[in-house]
């Protein structure tokens, strides 16, 4: 079993597009119609909906973290494109990573995660 499609419910349909096609590297549009598109991410698809009253916008329930490389970097380009750090950086000793939730425009959090080689020693914990 793998994870194949990622379900996003936003409040502000513009801003969420532009913050996906901006912030995910190598993602790809494949099909829009009004206030719903369907991007690719390597074997993900990443579903954007604009809510409504069967699919409310929820801060939250479950979070998907991506696993990224250069943690800082990353964070920084989320909060360039007018994303807020929602919980932490956290760094979780059990499986040696940091993580943090981030606030998307649009009302929904993903979460960046990466092993703690790939963070330098300036990340506030």
């Amino acid at each position: 079993m793998k994870l194949s499609t990622l379900r996003l419910i936003t409040s502000n349909y513009k801003n969420s597009k532009d913050f996906i096609l901006e912030f995910f590297d190598s993602v790809t549009l494949l099909e829009e119609e009004k206030n719903f598109s369907v991007y690719k991410l390597a074997d993900l698809n990443i579903e954007l909906i604009k809510e409504d009253e069967k699919n409310p916008v929820s801060n939250g329930g479950t979070i998907v973290y991506f696993n990224v490389d250069k943690f800082e970097q990353t964070l920084q380009k989320a909060i360039s494109l007018g994303a807020k750090i929602y919980r932490g950086p956290i760094k979780v000793s059990q499986n040696k990573t940091i993580i943090t939730q981030i606030l998307c425009p649009g009302d929904f959090v993903i979460g960046l995660e990466a092993n703690y080689r790939f963070v330098s020693s300036c990340t506030k914990l």
